[in-house]
């Protein structure tokens, strides 16, 4: 079975990011929801293979309807849209328009905050996991954030400014391992880390597990480090809830110490693709995952 490839890149080019960058510091964001109106159903229209694989999302793993799928990839296209200038708004620091209504068992995030040792926070590309740092204000242990390290240096240099005043350290997966040791040293020195647990990114390192009534691949590296080193891990999926409100659910992800280490990273991921799911049943429009998720099955 072929690994699913994914680039990850955002869009736009450094014109484009620049232009959303500069505009976005001084206006509210739901102006510019406006042309997602327009622009939309183009994307719909001319993006065959991503329309096509969300569609198959929609009618397949949601089974909705046919007419009622294809609705949805117009809707998903929109949600998107509004996520990615959300995303933006947060870079360049316009985020008092944002408000967390609520964070479901925000008491298991508080009770690792208050103790001595690390722990992981995992997501996934659905919702908006870019608030992460709105959504859980601290100030006790900082939070070290596992990004993409093929972005345009516009984008680079945005992010990591937007986190100079924030207790968030940004560390960018590259083709060499320097992110694994700092990873592992965060933990170790009680920080929090956050990584988004749903992308195989060509590694043939994962674990096979039921994902809306068909086996796919999660991969494993999150997993098993949270087991080597005896990390707690927590699921964090941050939802859009209309306008710029957002809704946060996390999820303790727990497994049987008395297995092998495999195994128990396996029960892991098992748990963070139930998790990811149940979220999904809820919000079933915010899936931002717009390739071949589960190899045409």
């Amino acid at each position: 079975m072929a690994t699913k490839q994914w680039e990850g890149k955002t869009g736009g080019g450094k014109f484009g990011q620049g232009f959303l960058f500069a505009v976005l510091r001084h206006i509210p964001v739901r102006i510019l929801y406006i042309t997602l109106y327009f622009v939309t159903p183009f994307y719909v229209l001319f993006d065959f293979k991503s329309r096509k694989n969300v569609y198959r999302y929609f009618r397949r793993r949601q089974g909705f309807s046919a007419w009622k799928s294809f609705w949805r990839v117009f809707a998903n296209y929109l949600v998107f849209g509004k996520v990615v200038l959300d995303k933006f708004a947060i870079m360049a620091e316009n985020t008092r328009q944002f408000k967390i209504v609520d964070v479901e068992n925000i008491e298991q995030f508080n009770h690792l905050l208050d103790s001595e040792g690390g722990f992981i926070l995992a997501s996934a590309h659905i919702g908006n996991f870019e608030l992460v740092g709105h959504c859980l204000v601290q100030d006790r242990k900082r939070v070290n954030g596992i990004i993409f390290g093929g972005e345009s240096s516009q984008l680079k240099i945005q992010r990591e400014k937007s986190s100079e005043h924030s207790n968030i350290r940004l560390i960018p997966v590259t083709d060499s391992i320097s992110h694994v040791f700092a990873v592992k040293e965060a933990l170790e020195n009680g920080e929090i880390v956050t990584e988004l647990c749903d992308r195989m990114f060509g590694s043939e390192k994962g674990f096979a597990v039921p994902f809306f009534g068909k086996e796919t691949m999660f991969p494993a590296g999150t997993f098993r480090m949270a087991v080597q080193l005896g990390i707690p891990m927590l699921a964090l999926f941050i939802m859009k809830d209309g306008g710029t409100r957002y809704r946060g659910f996390i999820y303790p992800l727990t497994a049987d110490s008395s297995l092998p280490a495999r195994e128990q990273a396996s029960q892991l991921a098992l748990q963070f693709a139930e998790k990811m799911e149940n979220v999904l049943r809820r919000y079933p429009n915010q899936w931002f995952n717009y390739f071949d998720f589960w190899n045409n099955k």
